[in-house]
């Protein structure tokens, strides 16, 4: 885990030690990593923490869309559309399926 001395001296950001901690702790949620650190002495948010995240993957990532180009293809675009409305349908609806995916994101938080 990283030192509260090294972000003190200026050594480490606080973005880094949230990249150090997600590595060290794959698939940690954003709150639990704000509240192991918060716990080292590094004060971060979990907002924080899920923007970090966010920014390190789309540079993983190598562009914003699936094909790596920047782009997402038509043919994705169509395959997820069709995919959503498969769930949408067997979920009675788009209201209920709003409340099945805000059941799921709270729950991943």
């Amino acid at each position: 885990m990283v030192k509260r001395s090294n972000v003190m001296k200026g050594e480490v950001s606080k973005s880094q030690a949230i990249r150090d901690y997600i590595a060290q702790h794959p698939g940690v949620g954003p709150k639990a990593v704000a509240a192991a650190l918060g716990k080292s002495g590094i004060k971060v948010s979990a907002a924080f923490v899920s923007t970090v995240k966010s920014t390190d993957k789309r540079k993983t990532h190598g562009g914003h869309g699936r094909n790596g180009s920047g782009a997402v293809s038509v043919e994705a675009t169509m395959k997820v559309l069709q995919s959503v409305k498969q769930l949408v349908d067997q979920l009675g609806g788009v209201d209920e399926a709003k409340e099945a995916v805000d059941a799921y994101a709270r729950l991943m938080a």
